[in-house]
C-alpha cells in the first residue's frame, strides 16, 4: 500500500524533529470527518510516533477505543440524597429536578404560565 502524503509528511517531521508552526500544519476538512479513524492508523502510531514511549501499550489501546470503566472507580459507597449505595454499579435512581429555595416561587409561577 502506497503511504498517502500527509503519512510522509509527518514521517519527515518526526525524523527531522522539525517545529511545525500554524501556517504549515496539515488539517482536515470536516466534511471528511470519520469517528474513531485515528485506530485506521494504529501501526503508524506504533511505529512513527510511538516506539520508544514507555506508555505505547496503553496508548496504542486507547487508539483502537476506550473503556470508560478503566477510568472510573470500580467500586461506589457511601450516600447521595438518602440513598445508601455499596456496590459496583449502583441501582439507577430518580430524582426530582433541583430548584434552590429562593427560586421556588419563580419556577412555579413560570411552568403555571407554561400550562
Amino acid at each position: 500500500m502506497k503511504p498517502d502524503l500527509s503519512t510522509i509528511y509527518y514521517k519527515k517531521i518526526l525524523s527531522e524533529n522539525l517545529t511545525v508552526g500554524i501556517g504549515e500544519a496539515i488539517f482536515r476538512d470536516e466534511n471528511l470527518f470519520i469517528p474513531a479513524n485515528l485506530q485506521n492508523y494504529s501501526d503508524f502510531w506504533k511505529q512513527e510516533i510511538l516506539p520508544d514511549n514507555p506508555h505505547k501499550a496503553n496508548l496504542l489501546k486507547w487508539i483502537k477505543g476506550v473503556r470508560l470503566e478503566e477510568f472510573l472507580s470500580s467500586f461506589t459507597e457511601g450516600e447521595f440524597q438518602g440513598i445508601k449505595m455499596h456496590s459496583y454499579y449502583p441501582t439507577a435512581q430518580q430524582f426530582d429536578n433541583y430548584v434552590p429555595p429562593e427560586f421556588e416561587k419563580l419556577m412555579n409561577e413560570q411552568v403555571q404560565d407554561w400550562v
